[in-house]
């Protein structure tokens, strides 16, 4: 699925392709029921352009659960990233590009 807005992730989508030269965050679902082992995967498509990933109820690996952290791609070029809820967390299993922990 290609997004140019920030966007939830629904239930029924695995991979979410950002295409848009703006700051825009991407919100992962709950960890738990359903999502107990799901993976997503999310695409930075664009230069330039800032990708945000948010969790819907805070717990995203490296980020303190309730935290308003984020994992973000700046401006320097795309980049892509492997989620898997463990039922705890959305844990980043890969990684590319430019990224960080920002707040």
């Amino acid at each position: 699925l290609v997004v140019n807005g920030n966007y939830t992730v629904q239930d029924h989508e695995h991979t979410i392709i950002y295409e848009t030269a703006a700051t825009r965050t991407i919100t992962l679902p709950t960890v738990s029921g359903s999502n107990v082992g799901r993976v997503i995967n999310v695409r930075k498509k664009v230069k330039p352009g800032v990708m945000n990933i948010a969790s819907a109820d805070g717990y995203l690996d490296g980020v303190f659960p309730g935290d308003t952290a984020t994992i973000r791609w700046d401006n320097s070029g795309p980049g892509s990233a492997q989620f898997q809820s463990d039922g705890t967390s959305w844990m980043m299993l890969f990684a590319s590009g430019s990224y960080i922990f920002a707040s």
